[in-house]
């Protein structure tokens, strides 16, 4: 069996990375190559592929392509965003349940308010009674991200004016800006664009 050079690897890699970018915007896509064809070249340049083994890793060192392209997507990286938020909420609201159902089945025992007090403080008191605010605003934050990068990439990648996007979810046209400037955009209208 013959160890592919690794002019075969990272064309291969290349190809693999491609055909996962295929989702993203073209723009996206040619940046995100040219990202990853840099890195390749200032690896070899720097020698840190000299040796066979390095030779056979370059492509495995530098991530699944699949993985490479989720993380340059912006709906794959908020969704994962939100995720992790909802599980920290449901985290959050489970340890404040679970000390509550403590104090309960305490209670129904026959401990005082005294002694079941003491029991929530040592599950955490303040810090787990105010976990699920903390949380939810965390969650809130990350939906809210998301709308925001939902909206730069309707005004930018699909050429709408924000009243057209306002009027696609249901919102005024000065939320679209408010949430547009949160992404990062700057408002077409006060550069001079046409946005109604």
């Amino acid at each position: 069996m013959t160890v592919p050079s690794i002019e075969q690897l990272v064309v291969d890699y290349i190809r693999r990375l491609e055909r996962a970018a295929s989702t993203l915007p073209p723009d996206a896509r040619a940046d995100l190559i040219e990202k990853i064809r840099e890195h390749i070249d200032t690896a070899k340049e720097a020698g840190t592929v000299s040796e066979e083994a390095g030779k056979r890793t370059l492509p495995d060192r530098l991530g699944q392509p699949e993985a490479v392209v989720a993380s340059e997507d912006w709906w794959i990286a908020s969704i994962d965003r939100i995720q992790g938020a909802a599980n920290d909420l449901h985290g959050a609201i489970e340890s404040v349940m679970d000390a509550l159902y403590e104090a309960r089945n305490r209670r129904l025992a026959g401990v005082g308010d005294l002694d079941i007090a003491k029991g929530l403080v040592a599950r955490g008191g303040r810090e787990t009674r105010l976990g699920p605010t903390v949380a939810f605003r965390e969650f809130e934050a990350a939906l809210t991200d998301c709308r925001a990068s939902m909206i730069r990439a309707l005004v930018d990648e699909e050429h709408m004016t924000f009243t057209d996007v306002g009027e696609l979810i249901g919102v005024t046209r000065q939320m679209v800006a408010r949430l547009y400037r949160r992404a990062g955009g700057s408002d077409p209208a006060s550069e001079g664009g046409d946005e109604s």
